[in-house]
């Protein structure tokens, strides 16, 4: 028996098939291509991740390169390393087929570069000399943070299958996702700078080690991966071997190890906000400096440097400093007018360093107030170098240290002389003999300045002796006695300033552009970035590039 017709079940030609296929094609919305809540979600936090280890990476570089050097191009890596990975994942997406599937999978390779940053950064750092300030922090930075940044755009542009509709209309969703993921990883680090700055150090998670590893567990368990096993035989090192990322005595006695055969030893070292510090003592040298990032904020001669001898008995806060600029400042006390010790005399201390000058101040009975944004330092100040007991401190946001040939420089000077009556600058040394200055001229410098225009001819001071009255410039220098040099060796050499820096050339150029307000304080910020570059390398003629890469 033959089935009937209407029992029988046929299907389309081929051609209806693929006109089918075709119309459903072009009627998917671009709705429907958004890829599902969870894919958007992991995302997000993806992203959030490479905001933290972006932070993170900030935090790494500057005790190596120094805080100005390692932000100058930060922002240009970042957006370099976005853009250069959205465009080859597009190119590949839309020119080899299925390859958004090899896409969507790169994100598990997310966990294992994470892992690996501090490994990365280290073998880096081991070139810093060779790299320098500039290039330092940007190779650093494409090859930890830039391949993180360029797997995670890979791992959304494969979220959108492109099969499902027209190339048009699933090239417009991976472009809003790009756009919209570029915009929140960059208002996301904004946020974790804004919000975990102020915590930076206050426990083992806000360190730089700490966000480094606690990315990388997060990375970890969001993109389980079988990759992951490759990447734990360095995480256990790294996070738990690294003096990096060790703390307290253990953390001291790793370093210490890598430390010794660089003549120098650690004595103490916390992460606080505004930048990692240490104390540090050369035992070839004998002495003894407070570090932060990638800068000297001071330091002391140890009892046991030969020809100090008899000073040894002095009190720690009165050891030889290694910097007679901060005792320059103290001269302060031998300006005249007004310069009279009266029992209610005041100081304002803004900037502590070691508390070499706010040391000398409080050894001459004056009531000294110290303004320091970093607690770090006043710690470190009072437990390592001395600073005496009577003062009142004030924890919250001087001397100058900048190259006169540079806009920077000149910017401030130009500020301070257009608000006070009159100034004289003197800088800690001379310039070298036959230096060409026009290729640097990077020096300690202190500005003493004074409401009083027209000071008073004194006959016993040294500077007068061979001037009229209206010859002499504001302000200037009482007599010097011998209790103002506190029994100290570097007060007796350098407590009076002896190196004057003309400043008429300067003041002779001021205009109102020149004058540095809240509304151009953006441009002193350019300038110092050449200040910065030029700091960097004088510091590692005092500090070995070794020492810094090691913290």
């Amino acid at each position: 028996m033959s089935p009937t017709s209407s029992s029988v079940k046929t299907s389309p030609p081929p051609k209806d098939v693929r006109a089918l296929a075709r119309k459903a094609h072009a009627k998917t919305s671009t709705h429907e291509l958004i890829p599902p809540r969870s894919d958007i979600d992991t995302a997000l936090l993806t992203l959030a991740i490479c905001a933290v280890s972006s932070y993170a990476s900030q935090l790494s570089l500057s005790p190596v390169f120094g805080e100005i050097p390692s932000a100058l191009y930060h922002d240009q890596v970042k957006n370099t390393a976005f853009a250069a990975a959205a465009s080859t994942a597009l190119a590949l997406k839309y020119t080899i087929p299925r390859s958004h599937i090899l896409l969507r999978l790169s994100r598990f390779l997310i966990p294992l570069i994470a892992v690996n940053i501090p490994l990365l950064q280290g073998a880096i750092w081991q070139s810093a000399k060779d790299l320098g300030a500039v290039n330092g922090p940007i190779v650093t930075e494409a090859l930890t943070i830039g391949l993180l940044i360029g797997f995670t755009v890979f791992s959304i542009v494969g979220l959108v299958n492109p099969t499902v509709a027209p190339i048009r209309k699933a090239a417009t969703v991976d472009l809003i996702l790009l756009a919209t993921s570029w915009l929140f990883f960059t208002y996301a680090e904004k946020g974790v700078v804004k919000y975990i700055s102020p915590y930076v150090g206050s426990v083992w998670t806000t360190t730089r080690c700490g966000m480094e590893a606690s990315v990388a567990v997060f990375a970890a368990s969001l993109h389980r991966s079988m990759f992951l096993a490759a990447a734990l035989p360095s995480f256990f090192p790294v996070f738990y071997m690294d003096s990096r990322c060790l703390m307290g005595s253990k953390g001291i006695q790793k370093l210490n190890q890598q430390l010794d055969p660089l003549n120098f030893t650690a004595i103490a070292r916390i992460e606080s906000n505004t930048g990692y510090l240490s104390v540090l003592e050369n035992k070839a040298a004998h002495y003894r400096i407070l570090r932060c990032d990638h800068s000297i904020l001071g330091g002391i001669w140890l009892k046991t440097v030969p020809g100090l001898e008899a000073y040894q008995d002095n009190p720690e806060h009165l050891r030889e400093p290694i910097y007679v600029v901060f005792v320059m400042l103290e001269a302060v006390r031998l300006i005249d007018p007004p310069a009279r010790e009266r029992e209610d005399a005041n100081a304002l201390v803004i900037g502590l360093g070691i508390g070499t000058s706010a040391s000398g101040l409080i050894q001459h009975g004056i009531k000294t107030h110290i303004v320091e944004i970093d607690p770090g330092v006043y710690k470190f100040a009072v437990d390592h170098f001395g600073l005496p007991a009577n003062h009142t401190v004030h924890i919250g946001d001087a001397n100058y240290a900048g190259d006169l040939n540079l806009n920077a420089s000149r910017a401030v000077i130009k500020t301070i002389l257009s608000v006070f009556g009159a100034c004289r600058a003197f800088r800690e040394y001379p310039p070298e003999k036959d230096a060409d200055l026009s290729k640097g001229d990077f020096t300690n410098m202190v500005i003493y300045c004074t409401p009083f225009h027209r000071p008073r001819w004194d006959p016993t001071n040294p500077y007068h002796a061979n001037l009229r009255p209206e010859d002499i410039d504001a302000p200037y220098f009482r007599q010097v006695q011998e209790g103002d040099f506190l029994n100290t060796l570097v007060r007796r050499q350098g407590l009076v300033p002896q190196h004057e820096v003309d400043l008429r050339p300067i003041a002779a150029t001021t205009s109102k552009q020149d004058i540095i307000t809240t509304k151009t304080v953006d441009r002193l910020r350019e300038w110092q970035r050449d200040s910065a570059i030029l700091h960097w390398g004088i510091m590692n003629t005092v500090v070995p590039i070794d020492v810094w890469t090691l913290y």
